[in-house]
């Protein structure tokens, strides 16, 4: 009986032991390269995806871009926060989680969970949020 319950604790602490051992870290610094994708897609919504919509105004701050579409001529006044989040596993591993909260006048609000990104990867990043946006503006989110 002795025995098998040194087995059984010899076996619990190799497992306690073993690390994990990845090749993917990130090797940059994560809140920089955040702040540089955030900075691409704010130019971005800026200049060429919103024609068919008069943005009011782009505010960032921390870890999200709020968004204020203000289009009289289609009856459209909606505020879209482009929530940034992360864990400290994903600035390990480089990763981004990206929500859209929609608000508006005589809506209630909604959160779209756009997906999770590798932070480097902002043609992705850009070309799904901006639709997703799009989507959410259009009220099919």
């Amino acid at each position: 009986m002795i025995a098998n319950s040194e087995r059984y604790a010899r076996k619990s602490k190799e497992s306690a032991l073993k690390t994990i051992r990845s090749t993917v870290m990130f090797q940059w610094k994560y809140k920089e390269e955040l702040q540089k994708t955030m900075d691409i897609l704010e130019k971005a919504i800026e200049d060429e995806s919103w024609k068919q919509y008069i943005v009011d105004s782009i505010l960032g701050g921390n870890n999200n871009l709020k968004v204020r579409i203000d289009d009289q001529e289609q009856g459209v006044e909606r505020i879209v926060n482009c929530k940034f989040r992360h864990h400290h596993t994903d600035e390990r591993y480089g990763n981004i989680h990206i929500d859209l909260v929609t608000t508006g006048l005589g809506i209630k609000s909604t959160t779209h969970e756009v997906g999770k990104f590798n932070i480097m990867n902002r043609e992705v990043i850009v070309e799904k949020v901006l639709k997703d946006m799009l989507a959410c503006v259009k009220k099919e989110c």
